[in-house]
């Protein structure tokens, strides 16, 4: 799949000197971090809903707890360290902390253990223009942690070299095997049958329709597999990305690729494949949450980014248990 990249994924950038009050007093960096979520312990069935308001307690806040909605936790490719993510909606400012120095509590001061916090992946940054294989292998893995999950797709992500093995049987069949390397269709489809896992490709006869499938699957706990023709140039985004996991903080880029319009002056720069992993409303604004493999922290997406799409230039496959 063509693609360009005018940033290398794994650059960080130092935080900009004028940040607001705000986010240059939230520093995670040190000390241990208090997230309260708002809801009761009796009240949490499986999991902590996705998208619940939460307020972080840290000493660079002084006593003003900083409200926040709780977006779960994320497990890298080596699975060795764990993030707590927290979206500032009132600051555009997502946050990410290492799970160790993190405890979650419930409104009437129970401590959440670790079943209770929904666990999404956090990406394995691309090399080249093969985001399409990245991301049909994260999607895989995100199916792998539901509990359903057969022991023939859990496998695949149990040691380190299963994962990378996995991950380069993504890139040989989207890139490099016959028809599968041309058609996406047949090769999302041969890799998810091959584990145990249905595919449907979401029919695209009306874009409302299209659209409404992928929102109403994706707050239904599925993850979706999209693909789609990208700008002449990426998206400034408006959120900053704070990394509070090393000793000192930094700023991710914020760039993204988002759908083609044509309404920018130029071609499209080719395409790009992400994975919706959840989607919520706060404040009446809907996001969703989306694994891209351009950046190892996930990104959100204002729903309104799916209106930008068409026919012609998307394509999309929930993959799910028979």
């Amino acid at each position: 799949m063509r693609f360009f990249r005018t940033v290398a994924a794994s650059v960080f950038l130092l935080i900009s000197l004028n940040l607001t009050f705000a986010q240059a007093g939230a520093d995670f960096c040190t000390n241990s971090l208090t997230a309260k979520v708002s809801i009761n312990a009796s009240d949490i069935q499986n999991q902590i809903p996705f998208g619940t308001l939460a307020y972080l307690d840290h000493v660079t806040l002084g006593t003003n707890a900083l409200p926040v909605i709780f977006l779960g936790k994320f497990r890298p490719q080596d699975q060795s360290t764990d993030y707590f993510g927290f979206f500032d909606q009132d600051g555009a400012t997502l946050h990410f902390v290492n799970a160790t120095r993190t405890k979650i509590v419930t409104q009437d001061q129970s401590v959440v253990g670790p079943e209770k916090v929904k666990l999404w992946v956090r990406n394995e940054n691309q090399e080249g223009a093969d985001c399409a294989a990245y991301s049909l292998y994260h999607c895989l893995r995100q199916i792998s942690f539901y509990s359903r999950s057969l022991k023939a797709l859990k496998d695949n992500f149990v040691t380190e070299s299963m994962r990378i093995k996995t991950l380069v049987e993504s890139i040989n069949t989207l890139y490099y095997h016959g028809d599968e390397g041309r058609n996406m269709d047949a090769a999302v489809k041969k890799m998810a049958e091959e584990r145990g896992l249905n595919v449907y490709s979401v029919p695209k006869d009306s874009i409302d329709d299209f659209r409404k499938y992928i929102v109403d699957n994706v707050l239904k706990g599925w993850p979706i597999l999209i693909r789609f023709n990208v700008e002449p140039v990426m998206l400034d985004q408006s959120l900053t990305i704070l990394d509070h996991s090393l000793e000192t903080l930094v700023y991710a880029n914020r760039n993204l690729w988002v759908p083609f319009t044509g309404q920018l002056q130029g071609n499209s720069a080719g395409g790009h494949a992400i994975v919706l992993l959840g989607a919520f409303e706060a404040q009446g604004k809907k996001y969703f949450l989306v694994s891209d493999p351009n950046w190892g922290f996930p990104r959100l997406w204002p729903q309104e980014y799916l209106q930008r799409t068409t026919s012609a230039n998307i394509q999309a496959w929930q993959i799910w248990f028979p």
